[in-house]
C-alpha cells in the first residue's frame, strides 16, 4: 500500500496496548499494510459512523442525544438491539434468501 504524501502537520503519539489490543492491531495491519493505516481506520470509522452519507450521520447523531447516549454507548445500543432481532429471528434475517 503507497503511503500517504509527505505532510507537515501530523500529530505523533506514543501508546501501550495489551496484548489483546497488539493482536488486533497486528491482524488489522496485515489486512491494511500498516499499523498506521489500521489505526487511522479505525479513527475515521469511530469520526464518521463508519463513512455513512451525512444525512444518515445528522439522523442518528439527532438519536443518541435524545436517548442521552456517548457515541460508543449508540453503537453498543445498536449492535444490541440487532443481536435480539438475530436471536428471534436468526442470522441474516433481512437478506434475501437464495432459491436454487
Amino acid at each position: 500500500m503507497p503511503k500517504t504524501p509527505g505532510r507537515d502537520d501530523y500529530f505523533t503519539q506514543s501508546f501501550r496496548f495489551t496484548p489483546d489490543q497488539t493482536a488486533f492491531l497486528k491482524e488489522g495491519a496485515k489486512r491494511l499494510g500498516s499499523t498506521t493505516a489500521l489505526v487511522r481506520e479505525v479513527l475515521d470509522d469511530a469520526r464518521t459512523l463508519y463513512g455513512l452519507p451525512m444525512a444518515m450521520v445528522e439522523a442518528l447523531e439527532k438519536d443518541r442525544r435524545a436517548l442521552g447516549l456517548s457515541p460508543r454507548e449508540y453503537i453498543m445500543h445498536l449492535l444490541a438491539r440487532r443481536y435480539e432481532r438475530v436471536l428471534s429471528q436468526g442470522p441474516a434475517f433481512d437478506t434475501k434468501k437464495s432459491k436454487k
